[in-house]
């Protein structure tokens, strides 16, 4: 039972991390919690789900979300001394966008194969399979725009900027939509 509940607590924290590196709160232009902030909150949900059950997959989302919580903060740090660092069409935007982009494919990669061999392990074949699916359809949904917002911001286009970012947008709350469904089945059995 304490299991289930870590695994929940895991899940929700994640789900959260999401929710809120997706959408960017700001009051007058400051955000509310800063991107570091976000992916550790991120982070702190895998490190939850280790705890339960340890696998390499596992393992290599809390290595992939260390990195990103670093790379976040030292970026954060960086553009606080230069605001315009991420102007559109730089060499730091471009290396910046695809370094981040990268890191966090790899890291949603990892959770969701981690999901899947934690569902396996807590006898739950049926749903292990179905997101066996979903992540092989997320993860190349989520590589070809990936690789279509590389190649606007060598080329910027202000409708493929918007297009783009919706499309990562629906890709997030897809992602959440499956951390959520992670969650509820745990917290079933919490109950």
């Amino acid at each position: 039972m304490e299991q289930n509940y870590s695994l929940f607590k895991g899940y929700r924290l994640i789900f959260w991390g999401i929710f809120f590196t997706s959408f960017n709160f700001n009051f007058f232009g400051i955000p509310i919690l800063p991107q570091f902030i976000e992916w550790f909150i991120v982070y702190s949900g895998i490190k939850m789900l280790k705890e339960v059950y340890t696998s390499k997959s596992l393992i290599s989302a809390v290595n992939c979300g260390t990195w990103i919580v670093l790379f976040t903060l030292v970026v954060g740090f960086i553009s606080l001394f230069e605001p315009n660092i991420f102007k559109n069409g730089t060499l730091f935007t471009l290396i910046w966008s695809t370094g981040i982009t990268t890191m966090q494919l790899i890291l949603k990669y990892y959770i969701l194969v981690g999901s899947i061999e934690l569902l396996e392990v807590f006898h739950k074949q049926d749903v292990a399979e179905k997101y066996v699916k979903s992540t092989g359809n997320y993860i190349i949904s989520y590589i070809l725009v990936t690789v279509a917002q590389i190649i606007v911001l060598t080329i910027p286009s202000e409708v493929w900027n918007a297009a783009l970012g919706i499309a990562s947008l629906i890709l997030n709350i897809w992602l959440m939509i499956l951390i959520s469904e992670l969650k509820n089945i745990f917290n079933k059995e919490v109950v």
